[in-house]
């Protein structure tokens, strides 16, 4: 109302008895003015009461939308601690004012065509009366004050009306961005001199101005505050310089009408960000409410919804409109039957209770399922109890889990029984089939023995008449040399020297015998493997030595090729020289046709880091180190077609022969983890390769 002000100067003065028009229409400014003020009045009292019933937000944080609206509209009356009408109530007392002042105008019109018509009645009576003062100069004096409160009114209807397009522009919704420039825009119309008037608005960053701004000496600025900081300003510029008034070239009205404008902007700015601030609010708790998987339900004190979240949407079928304001026990009849109406109640009473999982069902939609709720007080800011709160969860998933992992539960059962019934059958049987299999290689194993004994017994009868020329030797040199003892001792010459060095033949060759004897008696007799640390080297000394005389009958040399020193292998000593032996005595049969002084046995061991042939496909191969023995003819050689023919059992090219000496060699190797190979030489002649591993406790030298 301060704008209005200088629109009611006093009237000029009228001759006694004459009616003052330009009095009675100001006299309706009071009563006009007191109208609006008594509207203003009614906004604050409305704004007050419509802040104090707006709803409250549960602990949630939820409200449904006619809430949120009225919450929008009590916050939007009050702002930084001062009340504020709504953006309704100031158009309405706008309006009230721009009408109240056409009002005024219009009875100032009024008045001032009465005031001419006195002023002419006067001057007739003067100039009848003759008198010689003349009301002229009264007259122009009284038409100066009426032609300069009409520029005022004018004046103060275009500030007016520059605040009411502001307002406009603050209620709107706009951005920010775009009501600071609009605003920017319409600054200069609302001031004395629009055509040399610019505005310029300045927020955080931000700048925006009217069109041509310039800035110059002669302005204007208002702060525009913000939370009770500036953050930025209203400022109004003239171009050129014009006659001082109140406040340098602008008046007093124009300092009114430019902080009206930064109190707009900063109102906007406030309610623009608590709307914001309300509405991240809002999606905030949505989105957390919506990412806990619960459902809220909001009650009043007479039990009948006030919120109904999307949750409880999707979990029963029944929307928001169908729901809100209705009676929980209206909706869901089942509730006192399970207990859950008197669980409201007692959450209305301040207690905060957890129900079971309980079954539901909507009748309207024939959804149905498992929840389990929590009910809590809803407490209004001033400490009261106005509802309840309820939180529920859908359970129907795991419910159904539960009871689908017990049926599995259960199914499962039953087929463990099922196959633990058949495994016990599967097992009685595998036992006799394991113990069948276990007779199966004890009969495998004697079987094998008594084969490796026929074996050496079949070489023993193959030496016969090599061992008797091996004990005819010492058993003839026994016989001739006790003779000539007996001689001597019958001549009657007493001891000499040569009798007792023929004595000592004796015993020597007696040994010699025994010796033979010992070893065929050892190759020959039946006994079980026995695997310990061998000397190949002195095994294979000690076979050629036992084959000496078939060596020497068949015109046969024999070569040693045995690297030193070589570590012990595990094997079994009897075994490997049965094997050796019967590898010997193939080669002097494969060289009889070869001239006697060509008949060579070539005998050698190697140590090996790694087996020889990693990539043998056709028998175990050797991990770690081992020695490796190769046996050497030069005979008549071995065909291709026949060098896995030969391994087989009673397989010979001998007339005489059982067939079972390679055979058994090469199984008496493999039990060694090895495998007998045959390899054709290229020139004549053939060469049969095993290896055997180097005893544990020798492979690191120790």
């Amino acid at each position: 109302m301060v704008i209005l002000a200088p629109m009611f100067p006093t009237s000029p003065q009228l001759p006694p008895g004459e009616p003052n028009r330009d009095a009675a229409g100001i006299a309706l400014v009071p009563i006009l003015t007191g109208l609006l003020l008594a509207g203003v009045l009614c906004g604050h009292v409305h704004s007050a009461h419509a802040e104090q019933e707006a709803p409250l937000a549960p602990r949630g944080g939820l409200l449904s939308a006619q809430d949120r609206g009225s919450a929008t509209a009590a916050r939007s009356r009050r702002f930084g601690g001062a009340a504020l009408v709504s953006a309704r109530e100031f158009q309405v007392g706008f309006a009230a004012g721009v009408g109240i002042t056409a009002l005024v105008a219009v009875g100032f019109a009024l008045g001032r065509a009465g005031g001419k018509q006195a002023e002419r009645r006067r001057m007739a009576e003067v100039s009848r009366r003759g008198a010689g003062a003349s009301p002229q100069g009264d007259g122009a004096s009284g038409g100066g004050d009426r032609e300069r409160i009409l520029h005022d009114m004018r004046q103060r209807i275009k500030e007016l009306s520059c605040l009411y397009d502001v307002a406009n522009l603050t209620r709107e919704g706009r951005a920010l961005a775009e009501m600071f420039q609009e605003t920017a825009k319409l600054i200069p119309c609302g001031w004395h001199y629009p055509e040399i008037t610019r505005g310029r608005i300045r927020f955080d960053d931000g700048e925006y101005v009217s069109q041509a701004f310039e800035e110059t000496q002669w302005k204007q600025t208002s702060p525009i505050v913000v939370d009770g900081e500036p953050k930025g300003s209203v400022e109004v510029y003239y171009l050129e310089e014009r006659p001082p008034l109140d406040e340098g070239p602008f008046a007093k009205e124009e300092r009114q009408l430019i902080d009206e404008i930064a109190r707009a902007l900063s109102t906007a700015i406030g309610h623009k960000r608590a709307e914001e601030a309300l509405r991240e609010s809002e999606l905030f708790n949505k989105t957390i409410i919506s990412s806990v998987g619960e459902g809220i339900v909001v009650y009043d004190k007479e039990l009948r919804c006030r919120l109904w979240d999307s949750f409880m949407e999707g979990l029963t079928g029944l929307s928001a409109g169908n729901v809100l304001g209705r009676k929980a026990a209206e909706l869901f009849p089942h509730l006192r039957e399970q207990g859950v109406e008197r669980l409201l109640e007692r959450a209305l009473a301040g207690e905060t209770l957890r129900s079971p999982e309980t079954p539901y069902r909507v009748p309207a939609t024939g959804k149905a399922g498992w929840v389990t709720g929590v009910y809590s007080p809803h407490v209004s800011a001033d400490g009261e109890i106005v509802g309840v709160v309820a939180t529920l969860r859908d359970t129907t998933e795991r419910r159904r889990a539960e009871e689908a992992l017990r049926r599995a539960y259960d199914q499962l059962e039953r087929r463990v029984a099922e196959r633990t019934a058949e495994l016990t059958r599967a097992n009685a049987i595998l036992e006799r089939e394991i113990a069948e299999r276990k007779r199966a290689e004890e009969r495998a194993r004697l079987h094998q023995a008594e084969l490796a004994h026929v074996s050496r017994l079949s070489v023993i009868g193959e030496m016969a008449s090599g061992l008797a020329h091996e004990l005819n030797q010492p058993l003839c040199a026994i016989n001739t040399t006790a003779q000539g003892c007996l001689r001597m001792m019958r001549s009657g010459k007493g001891v000499t020297p040569r009798l007792l060095e023929a004595i000592e033949d004796v015993v020597t060759q007696a040994e010699r015998a025994g010796r033979v004897l010992r070893r065929v008696r050892g190759f020959a007799r039946k006994r079980d493997p026995v695997r310990t640390e061998v000397d190949l080297n002195a095994v294979i000394r000690e076979v050629v030595d036992f084959a000496e005389g078939d060596l020497e009958r068949h015109h046969v040399r024999t070569r040693l090729e045995l690297a030193d020193p070589l570590l012990p292998v595990l094997a079994d000593s009897i075994e490997i020289e049965q094997v050796l032996l019967n590898l010997l005595l193939n080669g002097i049969e494969a060289m009889a046709d070869t001239p006697p002084e060509e008949r060579l046995l070539v005998l050698r061991t190697t140590l090996q880091a790694s087996p020889s042939d990693p990539t043998e496909a056709n028998g175990p191969v050797l991990a770690g180190p081992a020695v490796e023995v190769t046996v050497r003819d030069y005979g008549h050689g071995l065909p291709q077609e026949n060098v896995e023919q030969i391994f087989e059992p009673f397989f010979t090219s001998k007339l005489d022969g059982l067939g079972v000496g390679l055979s058994s060699s090469r199984s008496i190797i493999e039990a060694h983890g090895s495998r007998l190979r045959a390899i054709p030489c290229a020139d004549r002649g053939a060469t049969f390769r095993f290896t055997l591993p180097i005893a544990q406790g020798r492979r690191h030298g120790t």
